[in-house]
This record gives C-alpha cells, sequence and structure tokens, in this order.
C-alpha cells in the first residue's frame, strides 16, 4: 500500500502540481480582469456623476444669478411703490383742502368756479338764488359725478388688486425661499456625492494596489515554492484517493 501510495505520488505529482498552479494563475487573471472591469465601470460612473454635478453647479449659478436680478427688480418695484403712496398722500390732502375751501366759498366765488373749471363764463351766471347755469353745464357738471362715482369704485377694486399683489409677492418670497432651501440641500447632495466619489477612487485605488502586489508576489520564489506545497499536497491526497 506504501509503496503502491508512493509510486502514484511519483507519477501524478507534478502533473497535479501543475495543474494546481495552472488553475490558480487563471483564477488570479480572471479576479484581475474581473476587477479592471469594475474599475471602468466605477470610473465611468464616476465621470458621469462629476459631469452631473458640474452641470448642476452651473446651473445653480444662474439661478442664483437670476434671483439676485429679480431681487432688484423687487427694490425697484418697492421703491416706485413708496414713491406713489406718497403721491397718493398729497392728492389725498390736496382734495381735502379743496373741499374744505369750497365749504366756505360764497355765491360770487361758486360762481367763478364753475365758469373757471368749465371755460364757460357766460353760461354760469349768479342770481338772487344761487347760481343758473345753462343745460350745457348741467351736462357737464352730471358727466363728472358719474365719473367720479366710477372712479371711486374702481379705486376701491384697484385697492383690492394691490393687496393681492402684495400676497402674491409675499407667496412668491415664500417661494424663493423654498427654492433656495431647496438648493442648498441640492447643494449638500453634491457635496455628499462628491465625498463618496472620492471614497470609491479610494477603493479603487487600493484595488489596483492590492492587484500590483499580487503580481509581484507570484514573481517571487517563495510564492512559487508555497504553491508547489500546495500542489504536492493536493497530489499526495489526490494519489490516496486513487489507491484507495
Amino acid at each position: 500500500m506504501t509503496a503502491q501510495l508512493r509510486e502514484t505520488l511519483n507519477k501524478y505529482a507534478p502533473t497535479a502540481a501543475g495543474l494546481f498552479l495552472l488553475f490558480l494563475i487563471l483564477f488570479l487573471l480572471q479576479k484581475n480582469d474581473s476587477i479592471q472591469k469594475e474599475q471602468i465601470v466605477a470610473k465611468t460612473m464616476i465621470a458621469a456623476s462629476e459631469a452631473r454635478n458640474q452641470a448642476t453647479l452651473k446651473e445653480n449659478e444662474k439661478l442664483e444669478a437670476s434671483i439676485i436680478v429679480l431681487n432688484d427688480k423687487v427694490l425697484n418695484l418697492a421703491r416706485e411703490n413708496e414713491k406713489n403712496k406718497a403721491r397718493v398722500r398729497q392728492i389725498r390732502k390736496e382734495r381735502d383742502e379743496k373741499i374744505l375751501a369750497v365749504k366756505t366759498y360764497q355765491r360770487p366765488e361758486l360762481e367763478k368756479y364753475f365758469q373757471d373749471r368749465y371755460k364757460a363764463a357766460a353760461e354760469v351766471k349768479a342770481n338772487d338764488v344761487g347760481l343758473s347755469v345753462s343745460d350745457t353745464i348741467c351736462k357737464a357738471i352730471a358727466t363728472d359725478l358719474i365719473n367720479g362715482d366710477a372712479a371711486v369704485k374702481e379705486v376701491a377694486v384697484a385697492y383690492d388688486i394691490v393687496d393681492n399683489v402684495s400676497t402674491q409677492s409675499e407667496l412668491k418670497d415664500s417661494i424663493i425661499a423654498v427654492k433656495d432651501q431647496k438648493l442648498s440641500n441640492l447643494t449638500s447632495v453634491i457635496e455628499e456625492n462628491q465625498n463618496v466619489i472620492q471614497a470609491q477612487q479610494e477603493i479603487a485605488k487600493a484595488q489596483a494596489d492590492a492587484i500590483k502586489n499580487i503580481e509581484k508576489d507570484l514573481k517571487k520564489s517563495k510564492v512559487n515554492k508555497t504553491i508547489w506545497q500546495v500542489a504536492t499536497v493536493a497530489a499526495f491526497i489526490g494519489g490516496f484517493l486513487i489507491a484507495k
């Protein structure tokens, strides 16, 4: 049994060791090829991710520039609104002063007021009971009263419009604030992605270094000797099973 085992060992050990070494080299080459493919895929994904990040950053810069322009327009409109509010206050003040003045007018002053307003001295005359006006002036006065009533209603509606515009502006400010927060969150996501990319690059580098180390170790005699010893043991076990 011992002689047969020794004979079988001597016969198959070199072949088994060579096959084991061949399979090990093929395994390492396949592993190396797999790692290289993974590196290529990782580099492609990293490049695409970096491109998307750059595009997003550029788009954010454009959005920020647009926000600056819009903010400037909002400030200009706010200043213009303040000027218009001042004009409205001045118009109201002049109106109130004229109304107070009219209340103190005597008949000659009323006569002159209507003559000047409608540029019709001959059609407005004072008499013992008041003013005598022509039908033309009466129609003009009625027209002014109608326009005045309509103007009051229009102003009321205009105030509602102004209130709605103000509310819209506040809502838009809120929307802009939300968008700013979204941009901030997006920037954080991009930064996190960059950290992930950096980690992937470090992993890829570590894999490449590991491959180089394996290739170096295969060239060393100590590794070859170890492989031979492992192959001899494998051949021994195989020969033993055959003899049995």
